[in-house]
């Protein structure tokens, strides 16, 4: 498996798009499938405030993450740099565009 630390973006850019498998594939159609049906399950979280939800939710993917990344052995340790673009897409990305769609079910 290749850790994020060992690809060269500039090569992989270069090489152009490549055909996925039926695995990724698969993945693919899963995270799609999940996120389809993600509205119904905020919507039944609607009885909390946005923030709780987002920092429980956050938390828990968090630690699955930590031990996913610890038991198989994958890189953990990234230049600072790497940090703050991981913090920045967190923040930016996903936080927000949570508390967005929470905000919004939260007041309709």
């Amino acid at each position: 498996m290749t850790n994020a630390g060992d690809i060269d973006a500039g090569a992989a850019i270069s090489q152009g798009p490549q055909a996925l498998c039926m695995f990724e594939l698969a993945l693919y159609g899963t995270t799609v499938f999940a996120w389809g049906f993600s509205w119904y399950a905020l919507k039944l979280q609607a009885v909390i405030t946005p923030e709780v939800a987002l920092f429980w939710r956050f938390l828990f993917a968090t630690i699955l993450m930590w031990c996913w990344a610890s038991f198989g052995g994958h890189k953990m340790a990234f230049p600072l740099r790497v940090h703050l673009s991981f913090g920045a897409l967190g923040l930016l990305l996903f936080s927000t565009n949570f508390l967005l769609f929470y905000t919004n079910l939260h007041n309709h």
